[in-house]
């Protein structure tokens, strides 16, 4: 009689605050898969956000471990709401690995009807 694999693990957590300003929102998340076969087996975040009726920016921290090593990474992004149709969504990254350092900056364009 053949097992079933391991089925995958998950929490998740989260914290909101409605100040004067706006929201300010923690969040946590961790999830293991017991097999190690798979690619990644076993991931965690932690970080905060800020929202305002025009404004979102966040900061979070991740560690993810691969068959092949673990990765660390940290994210810093800003969502500007431009108009009732147009956001503009800046992100940086700082990923480290043990092919290296890396960074990489992104935006998005979102349009909304």
């Amino acid at each position: 009689m053949a097992s079933s694999p391991p089925s995958p693990q998950a929490t998740h957590s989260q914290l909101s605050v409605l100040g004067a300003y706006g929201l300010l929102r923690r969040v946590e998340e961790y999830s293991e898969n017991t097999c190690h076969q798979s690619a990644c087996y076993r991931y965690a975040e932690v970080g905060c956000a800020y929202c305002d009726s025009l404004n979102q920016c966040g900061l979070s921290a991740q560690c993810a471990r691969f068959r092949q090593g673990t990765e660390h990474s940290v994210e810093l992004t800003y969502r500007r709401q431009l108009n009732r149709h147009i956001a503009l969504q800046p992100s940086f990254q700082y990923i480290n690995n043990t092919e290296g350092n890396f960074t990489a900056l992104c935006a998005r364009l979102y349009y909304s009807f």
